[in-house]
């Protein structure tokens, strides 16, 4: 007998937050898109890309060591965590400087190379930000992680929003994103005192230090790999088409990424427990396989509809100015659905100590990915971006799935693909029938005739209702 409540409750809190964030996210980034132009919403969107490597670097890998030992052993708290906030401050420091460098011997507007080092500044807020979350996380009150994203999301379309309305430009826009970090930070780390989760702490740890630079090592590593892989599109389509192409082909990629959410929170939330039951096979296996059967009967259905609609998705979000996008969107719907239960495999073989395996799957996509990149893009141009990219998730996802049974033969994974491809391709063949009226009403059909097809299919047994909701553990 085992309880999951605790587990789901905090996926809950996750979900709400950051469904919250991903809105007033969504939201700004159709503003942003609209307001900017393809030219200068690619200008944007290549900062980002740029920031959102270097944050991985200079995050080094320190949150997941963070939630992982501290979740092991409280005691470990302020130590760790004001050992880590020194360490981010100083390799925030490093980033930065190593990013104007490289900015400055790139073949970029001087807009664009301003908009970027403008940028890097917020460097220093968001990794101690990530700081913070991760220390609500290990102690699994998911809750105030969610506030603060919540908190900051909020504070940035306020501070964007008021800024649109002064008419100022991409640049002012930046500093104002950078501004709603450094608020968010500086509340949520009173608060955090106030609460007691931590102590001020004035000593630091050198031999501390070291150690958490050497455990975290794999995890950077898995972490770069992983973000450049995620924006490497972007910086390719920025080398060879210019900041219009990127405008075009980010609005597209932007908003398959804000619906990787879901298996992103679900893994956050599953990370400590696992690491907790990592010798308990009977608690380990079906939690993950009840997760990866979730995933695939979302994702699948996701996939296939914005397939259908995404002609009709990117001219009423964006507006006619970026119909060229809509190709791309159709691609890159393809992954979405083959590849939403990737974070769970990548997860539970981190939690399981064998983290190379992982790593090994970021690198082995990163290559295959720029390989096909510079292949393509030249040729195809921004289709030929997404080509590579769906190419590289599909290999990434089927090599972890081989190495996650390798270890845990129980894990099931391509026999869960079955039932939702039915379901989805009923829903398609509706969606092609039924005349439409509006983009609202197409998904609103698609949900009703997908969520009867999965109860007429049955997708989800009794056995799964039952470890759900903490009542039991059966036997699959």
């Amino acid at each position: 007998m085992i309880s999951t409540v605790k587990i789901f409750k905090n996926f809950s809190y996750l979900t709400t937050g950051s469904l919250l964030c991903h809105i007033i996210g969504f939201f700004l980034y159709v503003v942003l898109a609209r307001y900017l132009g393809p030219k200068n919403y690619g200008v944007y969107s290549l900062a980002v890309s740029f920031m959102t490597i270097f944050v991985l670097m200079a995050n080094f890998g320190l949150d997941t060591v963070y939630i992982r030992d501290v979740s092991r052993e409280k005691a470990k708290t302020d130590s760790y965590f004001y050992s880590c906030m020194v360490l981010k401050i100083i390799l925030s420091i490093v980033c930065i400087v190593l990013l104007i460098g490289i900015v400055s011997l790139l073949d970029y507007s001087q807009l664009t190379r301003i908009a970027i080092v403008l940028f890097s500044v917020s460097i220093l807020f968001q990794t101690n930000m990530q700081l913070l979350s991760s220390l609500f996380k290990a102690y699994e009150v998911m809750k105030y992680s969610s506030m603060m994203m919540v908190f900051r999301s909020v504070t940035s379309i306020a501070i964007v929003l008021s800024l649109i309305y002064f008419r100022q430009g991409v640049l002012i826009i930046i500093i104002g994103q950078s501004v709603s970090y450094l608020i968010s930070f500086l509340v949520f780390y009173i608060f955090s005192i106030k609460k007691k989760f931590l102590i001020i702490q004035y000593k630091l740890d050198t031999e501390l230090i070291l150690k958490l630079l050497q455990s975290a090592l794999p995890f950077v590593t898995i972490g770069i790999v992983h973000i450049v892989n995620l924006r490497l599109d972007i910086l390719v389509i920025s080398y060879f088409l210019g900041e219009r192409a990127i405008g075009l082909y980010g609005v597209a990629n932007e908003l398959i990424i804000s619906l990787l959410i879901i298996p992103t929170l679900l893994s956050t939330a599953l990370f400590p427990f696992l690491s907790r039951k990592v010798n308990d096979k009977s608690t380990l296996v079906p939690i993950s396989n009840l997760s990866v059967k979730g995933l695939i009967t979302l994702g699948v259905p996701m996939g296939a509809g914005i397939l259908i609609l995404a002609p009709t998705i990117i001219t009423v979000v964006f507006g006619d100015k970026y119909a060229e996008s809509a190709t791309v969107l159709r691609i890159l719907s393809l992954g979405l659905g083959l590849t939403y239960a990737r974070l769970v495999f990548s997860w539970l073989l981190t939690a399981i100590n064998l983290v190379k395996y992982a790593l090994l799957e970021y690198v082995y996509c990163l290559t295959i990915n720029l390989f096909l990149n510079i292949l393509l893009v030249p040729r195809f141009g921004i289709e030929g971006a997404a080509i590579a990219t769906v190419t590289s998730s599909i290999f990434g996802n089927l090599y972890l799935y081989y190495q996650t049974r390798r270890f845990l033969p129980e894990i099931k994974f391509l026999g869960n693909y079955c039932k939702p491809i039915i379901g989805a391709a009923i829903m398609v063949i509706c969606l092609i029938l039924v005349p439409s009226i509006n983009l609202g009403v197409d998904i609103l059909v698609g949900i009703v005739v997908y969520s009867l097809i999965t109860i007429f299919l049955k997708i989800f047994t009794p056995q799964d209702y039952l470890l759900f909701k903490g009542s039991s553990l059966l036997d699959d």
